[in-house]
């Protein structure tokens, strides 16, 4: 997975990678719209299940963000 921490988080993307067969990936898409911050390294057989880790995917990049920006401990 390709990932730039840190950028706000618009929506997660779900397109089609090929035609025949069809595969489907995901990814995560800045505030802007425009900057990839992340995409789906695997191809998934529907739509629904690249929609399903893609969100799962988004929760765990938002998790890192949020520590990334928390205070350090002491």
């Amino acid at each position: 997975m390709q990932s730039r921490r840190g950028l706000a988080l618009s929506y997660v993307k779900v397109e089609v990678r090929s035609h025949f067969p069809r595969h489907w990936g995901w990814g995560l898409h800045g505030a802007s719209g425009d900057n990839l911050i992340q995409r789906s390294e695997a191809a998934y057989g529907c739509a629904e299940a690249a929609w399903a880790a893609g969100q799962a995917a988004r929760v765990l990049y938002e998790i890192a963000a949020k520590a990334s920006r928390a205070p350090a401990a002491v």
